[in-house]
């Protein structure tokens, strides 16, 4: 089944089922977003995921400790008895894993099987590296190939939600709401991104419908691991090898039982020291049944780990827990934390509790730095090189200047706009001037005020059904604007000469 909706963007223009499709030019990503979404038809309108229907069967049965539940409306992992901070919550075999190596080569397993059962021509992975490369892209077409075909999991796949009801399905009106002009341009991105991709695969495949495909590309980019293990643990195997070998020894070559006996231990031990390092480990992205049901708690420290000498995933207790508390799994990453725009845009909610929280400044260098307000000359900013190119270079998880504030309620700007700041203006008065503007210009830009926003929350919730999507829009903006509010009162009583 082809794509079941037309639409045109930037040239790009995209046909219904059975029609060639026509590249004209790449899309431009530089135009002025308010306008775009202003220009009827002109929208990248993504269809929303449909699940397969999947029997409910018997219960997934794994060795846990845990049962999945819906907590306060929200379905989540809970303990089903007292467990003490170690103890092993879940078991999953490597066989109850869908997985893919994060490294792209032909010829792996996943062509032949996405070929036999799904029909996707192999041609289709010769594509663009930048489309077929992406390990989630792979994962997503591996989960279509196991729900066809792994019987065993069908009770994990009844439990997957039919939608996240992430941005990238939403309606232009729906991400306006966001008030955000950066978070709305990554959406967009997305948006592009996806449809590429359904394209792509709708020409080499007759078997699989857009909205399936979507299902599995929205359950993996909210759902997926990652992490180094092997596909079949040879730890085991080569231990047993290396003591039969070390047995053998004396019986074929007449040698000293001890002297062999020694010489398989160091040779076992060299196979360990190996496999500690990582060194005979491959990195894949991973979707792990029951861990998955864990939702977020930034700080959390029950984690999800490979044991290769049962060759299985094991999720313990990070701390003591009553019978009936919920397990909570930090999705942040070692050394980087996900800020509220991350997690709206691939999980679907905000933490109004986020540890990190960060503002993505809209504009660039024509209204940082007002000639009028803050006498910083153009003829200075030419003689300094500085550019919005420069300016717009990545940062963090897109670029641009950032601002954050920490667990402290200390506000700063990332180094490298710091850096240009003090380059143009060396006085520390007017730098902290010009901060507590760009906080303010930000909200005065904003078509709701805070106040506004939490009245308008407020009926929300009151409504029967309440609508998800404006909520999540509400609360993602209330906390920016919070943010934006708490940096300006910091900027305006805080005197420091070394900003």
């Amino acid at each position: 089944m082809g794509i079941a909706f037309v639409w045109s963007f930037g040239g790009l223009e995209r046909a219904r089922a059975g029609r060639k499709v026509e590249r004209r030019k790449k899309v431009s990503m530089t135009m002025v977003l308010s306008e775009f979404l202003g220009a009827a038809g002109e929208y990248p309108i993504v269809p929303g995921p449909v699940a397969p229907v999947f029997p409910r069967g018997d219960p997934l049965v794994v060795d846990a400790s845990v049962k999945v539940e819906d907590i306060d409306g929200i379905r989540g992992l809970a303990v089903t008895k007292d467990v003490e901070k170690g103890d092993l919550l879940a078991s999953l075999k490597r066989s109850e894993v869908i997985s893919v190596e994060r490294k792209f080569s032909r010829g792996s397993p996943l062509e032949e099987e996405a070929e036999r059962v799904l029909f996707l021509r192999r041609s289709f992975w010769g594509e663009e590296l930048r489309v077929v490369g992406d390990w989630r892209l792979r994962l997503a077409l591996k989960l279509l190939v196991e729900t066809r075909t792994n019987t065993e999991l069908l009770p994990y796949f009844a439990l997957l939600p039919k939608e996240t009801g992430v941005p990238v399905f939403w309606n232009p009106t729906e991400v306006t709401e966001l008030q955000h002009f950066e978070l709305q341009k990554r959406i967009l991105r997305q948006k592009v991104q996806w449809e590429t991709i359904c394209e792509l695969i709708m020409q080499n495949s007759s078997a699989l419908d857009v909205r399936e495909v979507l299902w599995a590309m929205d359950m993996v980019r909210s759902r997926a691991f990652s992490g180094e293990f092997q596909q079949r643990s040879s730890l085991v195997a080569t231990f047993a090898l290396c003591w039969t070998a070390g047995l053998a020894l004396p019986l074929l070559a007449n040698v000293n039982t001890d002297l062999s006996l020694a010489g398989t231990v160091i040779f076992i031990a060299g196979i360990l020291v190996t496999e500690a390092s990582g060194k005979s480990a491959r990195r894949r992205g991973f979707l792990a049944p029951i861990a998955d049901m864990m939702n977020h708690f930034s700080g959390a420290t029950t984690g999800l780990t490979y044991d290769a000498l049962s060759d299985s995933f094991q999720v313990r207790a990070g701390e003591k827990m009553k019978k009936g508390s919920e397990v909570l799994f930090d999705y942040n990453e070692k050394g980087y934390s996900r800020p509220n725009d991350e997690l709206l845009q691939y999980y679907g909610f905000v933490n109004e509790e986020n540890k990190t929280r960060t503002y993505l400044i809209c504009d660039t260098l024509n209204q940082f730095f007002d000639e009028k307000r803050f006498g910083v000359p153009r003829r200075r900013i030419r003689e300094l090189k500085v550019t919005k190119k420069r300016l717009k270079r990545r940062s963090v998880d897109g670029g641009g200047v950032v601002l954050s504030i920490d667990v402290d309620g200390k506000a700063s700007f990332n180094d490298r706009f710091m850096n240009l700041v003090k380059k143009l203006e060396p006085s520390g008065t007017r730098r902290q001037q010009l901060m507590t503007h760009i906080c303010r210009r930000e909200l005065e830009q904003m078509p709701t005020t805070i106040q506004e926003d939490r009245i308008i929350r407020s009926n929300l919730r009151s409504q029967s059904p309440p609508s998800p999507r404006k909520l999540l829009a509400v609360n993602y903006r209330i906390e920016n604007k919070r943010l934006l509010m708490e940096a300006a009162e910091y900027f305006s009583r805080n005197d420091n000469d070394s900003w």
